[in-house]
């Protein structure tokens, strides 16, 4: 299955079982390329770079794409990258799920992108929840460990 002719490093391997297992989810057979494209979000270029042992250093950013979108964390083990705090995860989730006009307004003052750090998500989300309250709406849970809320 892997992508290259070079035996698989062991990220080849985890590849290899993702495509597997990405293939029996979707109950049909698919080309390496479009696992790549589809559940991962890159290029066969990479996924080859990466199976074969030439991809020396690691996008983090990519590697967190990797994760989420195949549900299995250790491809930070495998590639040296410390995975996120999983309070940004949780903040991040919130910015998500945020409605559509608030991350129209985020997006035109350049503020919603997955690059901010953990504290200045958090601002955001005190800001926003503070405008919300003087509104009478109900605030927007932060994702806190502790369940605080702001104000």
């Amino acid at each position: 299955m892997a992508c290259s002719n070079s035996s698989p490093s062991a990220i080849g391997k985890w590849l290899d079982k993702q495509y597997l297992d990405w293939q029996h989810s979707i109950g049909e057979k698919k080309t390496w390329g479009q696992f790549a494209e589809e559940l991962l979000g890159s290029t066969i270029a990479t996924l080859h770079r990466w199976s074969s042992g030439q991809q020396k250093s690691y996008d983090p950013a990519l590697v967190e794409q990797f994760a989420d979108r195949t549900g299995d964390d250790e491809i930070y083990a495998l590639t040296g990258v410390k995975p996120p705090d999983p309070s940004r995860k949780k903040l991040l989730k919130t910015m998500d799920d945020l409605p559509p006009e608030v991350k129209e307004i985020l997006s035109k003052v350049g503020l919603y992108a997955h690059g901010l750090s953990l504290e200045g998500v958090k601002s955001i989300l005190q800001m926003i929840n503070t405008a919300r309250k003087m509104e009478g709406l109900p605030e927007l849970p932060i994702g806190d460990d502790d369940n605080t809320s702001s104000g």
